[in-house]
């Protein structure tokens, strides 16, 4: 089969996995809309590489037992490689699995595993030979057309998201270091200490969020902040303290201006 077709199922089957995470995962969880996913699109690339491997590696399978148990398999794989690259790659443990039951090291777990098997049994038996047979009836240079677009959509994406990561990153970092500057002591016990100051204040300034610890100001953007938005549990374990979960709070608070209280409620 053309590389294009696969290229274009790809793009609709990543877009299936967003609206699942932003739609379904985002109201059992959180009760709300949440555009979730690393890129800025409405598409989750792992969800997309999942179900074209499957469809390529079982595409002569008929055991629906098999599919379900080989696609679960396949899924626990290949999110469990994504979790540890991009863990490693930005600092940043984007989920965490550790309160499921049979779960390994967080980053994948049995229900996520079943799930995704379930879900690929149905696309992979019925909803992507459906799909194949419609992108048959387009034209080769339309489908052409269509795959270069959507190419170049997804390394722009790729590189706005990656350079919004790395750039969020030194300003955690740049937290990290002004609050953990002064002495040598938990970051923990200066940012309490931090907090007293009339001087360490959080304000929210058009689309941007200016955080001050110990006079250095980091001014955060709204392309940055929407990691903390897409991922409500990101963690970034090197800074000791989540500093983003401070930011996730005044984010969902839409402050203009953060007291004492409101800055430190409910850590």
């Amino acid at each position: 089969m053309h590389i294009n077709i696969y290229f274009l199922c790809f793009i609709l089957y990543s877009f299936f996995g967003w609206i699942y995470e932003s739609i379904l995962c985002a109201q059992l969880k959180h009760h709300r809309f949440i555009n979730r996913g690393f890129l800025l699109g409405p598409y989750c690339p792992i969800y997309g590489v999942g179900i074209i491997v499957n469809c390529i590696l079982l595409k002569d399978v008929e055991s629906s037992i098999a599919i379900f148990f080989a696609s679960a398999g396949t899924a626990c794989i290949i999110e469990y490689a994504t979790s540890y690259i991009m863990e490693k790659l930005f600092a940043a443990k984007w989920w965490d699995y550790s309160h499921f039951p049979f779960n390994l090291n967080g980053r994948i777990c049995l229900y996520g595993g079943l799930v995704f098997g379930g879900g690929s049994l149905i696309i992979v038996k019925y909803i992507h030979p459906f799909v194949i047979s419609i992108l048959k009836y387009i034209p080769e240079f339309h489908i052409g057309i269509l795959s270069l677009s959507f190419t170049v959509i997804l390394i722009i994406d790729t590189i706005l998201a990656v350079n919004s990561m790395n750039r969020l990153n030194k300003k955690l970092k740049r937290m990290y270091d002004a609050a953990n500057g002064k002495a040598d002591v938990a970051m923990e016990v200066l940012t309490d200490k931090a907090r007293r100051s009339e001087d360490n204040i959080l304000v929210e300034k058009g689309k941007v969020i200016i955080v001050k610890v110990q006079n250095v100001n980091s001014v955060i953007k709204s392309r940055e902040l929407r990691f903390l938005e897409a991922f409500p549990d990101v963690k970034f374990p090197k800074y000791g303290i989540s500093l983003d979960v401070v930011l996730r709070r005044l984010i969902q608070k839409n402050p203009r201006k953060q007291n004492e209280e409101d800055f430190y409620e409910n850590r």
